[in-house]
């Protein structure tokens, strides 16, 4: 063989390699570039991952402050209608002892009446 076809060869088995070469440092560039952009997405999934978790944490916890402010009014409404029921009830109580009996007011009416009613008799 000679020294131009030992070159011609060479350079034709070279050429391919050479090409292999820029084709995988093409591929190393995508590569790269494709895990950074994993990498942005991951970040940004932790990100929202926690933000929806503090949201539902939030949410959780107004809805037990809101949850303990309407069993308060309701422990206090349940005293207030206590209270007014022992109200009505020492009212009614109150109204029976002043009222006088029913039946003793119509026997002093029945007694009362005759006497105005009829007249005076004459001898």
């Amino acid at each position: 063989m000679n020294q131009t076809a030992v070159q011609q060869l060479c350079s034709e088995q070279t050429e391919p390699i050479r090409c292999s070469q820029q084709e995988l440092k093409l591929k190393d560039g995508e590569v790269e570039k494709l895990s950074h952009v994993r990498d942005q997405v991951v970040e940004e999934l932790d990100e929202l991952t926690s933000s929806l978790f503090q949201e539902a944490y939030d949410m959780v916890n107004k809805a037990k402050e809101q949850q303990a402010i309407a069993e308060k009014k309701m422990l206090e409404s349940a005293n207030k209608v206590e209270m007014l029921q022992a109200e009505v009830s020492a009212l009614k109580q109150m109204i029976r002892a002043t009222q006088p009996n029913q039946s003793t007011v119509q026997s002093q009416r029945c007694v009362a009446l005759p006497a105005v009613l009829v007249p005076p008799m004459s001898s």
